[in-house]
């Protein structure tokens, strides 16, 4: 009893103490930067679209989007196009203009009372023809909840150069929860698997002008898969330029770096040490990012 009355006495000393010292202090934040954010993420056989936003403080509940740039489309530093605002800081090309293979896309938004922003990448070739995938299951069982895996098996030819590649669930497949993990020796040490990505998406470091195969573990919270027909199973690959692998780096280490991911903005802030984004917007933020998709069917094999 004795024991417990002092610790209750140190206890109450200590708070005291502490509110003691608190004091509140008026302290003006710097303003942000009058930077616009510019952001395009460009594919192969689409018309381009962009955002065109502001740099704001995080209390600051005006919109951040821009209506009144003018947004500059250059196609192999030919102005191709001056896209018109859509609505919420969207601008888009006449459908008609669609990205091409190897083409250089620069973006350029100018608006009053902001310096010009703009950003150039290229458009990489699409997936070698030759990409390939299929499935088996069941090859595993999760110990913890019982979940039955399947394992996904990508044949992928390197094209030539330094490539950059992104797998993801297409949004036609049956299975529309499909969830894709690094299974394979190579994604393990390229893919981030580490820091839970929402996709894969990894360099040729490790198979530079070789085919790669590869194998991803799949599971989509059921215990059943039913046969698929090749029709309705598939995913996605992707050749993607150096810009957008290098934003997809530091935006998952920025995911990953949080210890929740809070609708509360001003919440971020706490939570773990800050990841800088990768950005290749001059004279302000964002990131134009380039690639080519192919679906690739995957079917069933015992």
């Amino acid at each position: 009893m004795q024991r417990t009355v002092t610790y209750s006495l140190l206890t109450s000393i200590f708070l005291g103490c502490t509110c003691g010292c608190i004091q509140e202090i008026d302290s003006d934040l710097p303003a942000p930067p009058k930077r616009l954010v510019l952001g395009c993420f460009g594919q192969a056989g689409r018309p381009v679209e962009a955002y065109v936003g502001r740099v704001t403080a995080l209390a600051d509940s005006a919109r951040r989007h821009v209506a009144d740039a003018r947004v500059e489309l250059y196609l192999d530093d030919q102005l191709a196009a001056v896209l018109p605002h859509v609505r919420n800081g969207r601008y888009a090309a006449d459908t008609a203009l669609k990205l091409q293979a190897g083409q250089v896309v620069r973006l350029r938004a100018l608006a009053p009372g902001f310096p010009a922003a703009e950003a150039t990448d290229t458009v990489p070739a699409p997936p070698d023809p030759a990409t390939s995938a299929y499935f088996r299951w069941p090859t595993g069982i999760s110990r913890e909840d019982g979940t039955i895996y399947m394992t996904v098996y990508l044949t992928l030819p390197d094209l030539p150069g330094r490539s950059f590649y992104e797998v993801l669930n297409s949004p036609r497949n049956m299975y529309a929860g499909l969830d894709l993990t690094a299974q394979d020796p190579v994604l393990l040490a390229e893919a981030d698997e580490a820091f839970k990505p929402t996709t894969l998406f990894f360099s040729d470091r490790l198979f530079a002008d070789r085919t790669a195969e590869l194998q991803l573990r799949g599971f989509n919270g059921n215990t059943y898969f039913p046969p698929p027909t090749p029709d309705n199973a598939l995913i996605l690959v992707r050749t993607t330029s150096r810009s957008y692998y290098r934003y997809r780096k530091t935006w998952t280490r920025h995911a990953y770096n949080q210890t929740t991911l809070p609708s509360d903005r001003l919440q971020v802030v706490w939570q773990g040490e800050p990841i800088p984004l990768y950005s290749n917007v001059r004279g302000g933020y964002g990131v134009l990012a380039c690639f080519h998709e192919r679906t690739v069917p995957l079917p069933w094999r015992r």
